[in-house]
């Protein structure tokens, strides 16, 4: 590594009581195998269990390679965004990679190769790779893999449309096309990496390397594994709406579908939970966003909705074959 001269990738990583997490993830940035200079950006929001102490050891270590932005008080969410932006608004460098501070990067070439794809193919706008999944609980990799459902090697805007969740955020790296400054209205979405996916899929298509390069921890501090799977649909759909909005989305036929399928999602797990009348409604909800679910899903989630079954004598007479 090269000090003195700027950073070619910017590591945006963002992190609350890790202590038993943060090494692993710094040290595996730190690891990377580049002929360019990588810069890691942490920022902390006043973490209680040593993690600033941590961080400052490292930036202490390695100066020039890891900046440490710290917060001597506790905000929490939605406030600690403010300490979120002042990572990326420090990230200027052509490339902007992000890592949280529970996950990590498990093979060292991981920025080269994507960095390469970058350069070789101009109209790219980011990179991305599927990442394992480590248990804390079991303490074991898992053998199930966070990625895309459909494989292909380049993912239109659409594509990343239908898609965006399943992008781990650990895996990507962009063009830093905002130099580490976006729209106010980012900080305010729950699900900041569906923000960040799709205001650079605005600029070009993602390219997609198919081996693993990271892994995401799964464990019980961990904000989005513990949140509620309703609350996690909600902030999704919420997310979706004001992407939808803000990037003029609405129109385009993918949207209209991925957004009325969360919805189908919510009720699913209304239902389960014996809350019909929720149910009724999400699922009304999505027929009228893509009025093309109103035979389907929608018709037979509405009938789930009501307070009978298909073994009943009106559902039997409904759901009867027709004679041939």
């Amino acid at each position: 590594m090269r000090w003195g001269v700027p950073a070619k990738v910017d590591v945006a990583m963002a992190t609350y009581n890790h202590a038993a997490y943060i090494r692993q993830a710094m040290d595996s940035v730190i690891a990377q195998q580049t002929d360019f200079h990588v810069r890691l950006v942490v920022g902390d929001d006043c973490s209680t269990d040593g993690t600033q102490e941590i961080i400052r050891e490292y930036a202490e270590r390695y100066p020039g390679r890891v900046e440490a932005v710290l917060s001597s008080e506790h905000a929490g969410f939605p406030s600690a965004r403010s300490v979120v932006r002042r990572i990326f608004q420090r990230c200027t460098a052509p490339f902007l990679a992000l890592l949280d501070g529970d996950d990590y990067w498990t093979d060292p070439s991981k920025l080269a190769r994507q960095v390469a794809i970058l350069h070789k193919n101009p109209e790219v706008a980011l990179v991305f790779h599927p990442a394992v999944v480590r248990d804390e609980h079991g303490g074991r990799e898992q053998p199930q893999l966070l990625g895309p459902l459909q494989i292909k090697d380049r993912y239109t805007l659409d594509d990343l449309i239908e898609q965006i969740a399943v992008i781990p955020t650990n895996s990507v790296l962009y063009r830093n096309l905002h130099s580490g400054r976006f729209p106010d209205w980012v900080w305010t979405v729950p699900l900041l990496d569906f923000a960040l996916h799709a205001l650079h899929a605005l600029h070009g298509p993602a390219a997609y390397l198919r081996e693993p390069l990271s892994a995401y921890r799964v464990h019980g501090g961990a904000f989005w594994a513990v949140r509620a799977r309703e609350a996690r649909i909600r902030d999704s759909i919420g997310v979706y709406r004001t992407l939808g909005r803000k990037l003029q989305l609405t129109d385009r036929p993918a949207y209209g579908h991925t957004l009325a399928r969360m919805h189908l999602t919510l009720a699913s797990d209304l239902r389960g939970l014996g809350r019909r009348r929720a149910a009724a409604w999400a699922t009304a909800v999505a027929g009228y966003i893509d009025p093309s679910l109103l035979r389907g899903p929608v018709l037979e989630g509405l009938i789930a909705c009501l307070p009978w079954t298909p073994h009943s004598g009106f559902g039997r007479l409904l759901f009867r074959k027709p004679p041939v």
